[in-house]
């Protein structure tokens, strides 16, 4: 006689799976089954249930990806802050190397080979702070210096210098709506992202290819932000590098944006990590699609600017600067006691008189000792106790007495606002001591 069919304690077993549907789009499935048994304990077949779960799995998936775009973000975050506190000491020290060797370069005093040695000293150390820069816009601590611009123009002036810097097997093709709305952002470091991007793509190509940069107006709406944790509704550019180089898969995507992560035999790795500092920096966000031996397209957004240009005022052309002061009284705040004194000197070999101060305290004290006589303040940002801003609020400056401000770290958001709204002259350490000359003369004649 034929064995009888029963179940016979089969758990039923819950699988997901990605179907291919008639019209050939993937669709998530859940199925539920169970073994059937004879009463011989024989297996005789499969019972089960299917039923549509694409709608929820692709939450899930989503989700999923957005709480490991978080946690990226987070280490990232940490990484920078350490990047820019090494940034402050170190551009202090590069301070101090550069300006003692443009004293003794300006002093006239050195032979042929001390000049050539101070000179290989300064490029040394222009290199370290080009290095250095890297680190803070990775770390998004770098201050812009905004400005109303076309992104049009931007990559028809880029375009040449992009052709030059890649592979001459590699073909070059650029495409921009006619009428893209303006941008307000730092054109030096739009243009960085750019190359650095353009840059990454023709390493991933190995002999001939092609790379396409395109721009393009885009309206930006909650249903796109449900899918991007950066993102948020308004009106942007987007700027998208597509190659069709060797591609990445899922792992290393992850981990493009860290600070030295590369898989190149060449390069620090830090272009990516740069780009995507100094894109989260103007308020925008970077997207990332590739597949290996596909291709890569990157694309960044960066927010439209609808309100009306800025006056922006005319500065001398250099031709017009005198380096030299005319016995002018610049009041000096540095709490770097080896910056204080260098600067300071090289301050005085061009006639300029310093009254120094260390600190917060020190510094209030000499303003209300000599206010009648200073002409203008020069302040580290970061002091120990608090910021200059604090101290100028306190001192409540006139107008007669400029200030310039400078810092190896820009590492408070809130401070740099105020610094772009008050439009208060900065210059970046390690600075030049032309560079600073040159910045006081526009400041104490404009």
């Amino acid at each position: 006689p034929m064995p009888r069919i029963s179940f016979l304690g089969s758990d039923p077993m819950t699988l997901e799976v990605q179907q291919t549907c008639k019209n050939r789009e993937p669709k998530w499935t859940e199925i539920i089954a169970s073994f059937i048994y004879d009463d011989l304990g024989n297996p005789t077949g499969i019972i089960g249930v299917s039923r549509d779960i694409d709608e929820k799995k692709r939450a899930q998936i989503a989700k999923a990806e957005i709480e490991e775009h978080l946690r990226q973000s987070q280490k990232l975050e940490a990484v920078g802050r350490l990047a820019g506190g090494i940034a402050h000491d170190f551009n202090n020290m590069l301070t101090a190397i550069i300006v003692n060797a443009d004293i003794l370069l300006l002093s006239g005093e050195t032979d042929k080979k001390t000049t050539e040695g101070l000179n290989e000293i300064k490029k040394s150390s222009q290199r370290a702070s080009a290095l250095t820069r890297q680190l803070l816009a990775f770390s998004k601590k770098q201050l812009l210096k905004p400005q109303i611009l076309s992104i049009n123009d931007l990559i028809n002036r880029l375009e040449k210098m992009l052709v030059r810097i890649i592979d001459p097997n590699i073909q070059f093709i650029s495409t921009q709506e006619a009428n893209l709305k303006p941008v307000k952002a730092d054109p030096g470091q739009i243009e960085q992202i750019i190359m650095n991007l353009v840059i990454n793509a023709s390493d991933s190509i190995k002999e001939q290819g092609k790379i396409s940069i395109s721009a393009k107006n885009v309206n930006i709406d909650k249903k796109y932000c449900n899918n991007n944790s950066e993102a948020y509704p308004s009106e942007f550019i987007s700027i998208k590098i597509i190659d069709n180089g060797k591609g990445m898969n899922k792992e290393v995507i992850n981990h493009i944006f860290e600070p030295f992560f590369t898989t190149k035999d060449k390069g620090t790795g830090l272009g990516l990590a740069v780009a995507h500092g100094l894109i989260k920096q103007h308020n925008g966000w970077i997207t990332v699609k590739s597949k290996p031996d596909e291709g890569s397209e990157l694309e960044f957004f960066i927010p439209v600017h609808n309100e009306p240009q800025e006056k922006t005022s005319k500065k001398p052309d250099d031709a017009e600067i005198i380096l030299n002061g005319s016995n002018e009284t610049i009041l000096y705040i540095e709490d770097e006691i080896s910056i204080r004194k260098i600067v300071g000197s090289a301050l005085n070999k061009h006639n300029y008189n310093v009254i120094s101060a260390s600190n917060y305290e020190e510094a209030k004290n000499l303003f209300y000792k000599n206010k009648e006589k200073i002409d203008l303040i020069f302040s580290d940002i970061f002091l120990f106790e608090s910021s200059a801003l604090d101290l100028l609020d306190e001192l409540t400056i006139p107008e007669n007495i400029k200030v310039i401000l400078t810092s190896g770290y820009t590492g408070n958001e809130e401070i740099w606002d105020k610094i772009v709204k008050k439009n208060i002259p900065f210059i970046q350490k390690p600075f030049p001591v032309n560079s600073l000359l040159k910045l006081i003369q526009e400041t104490l004649h404009n």
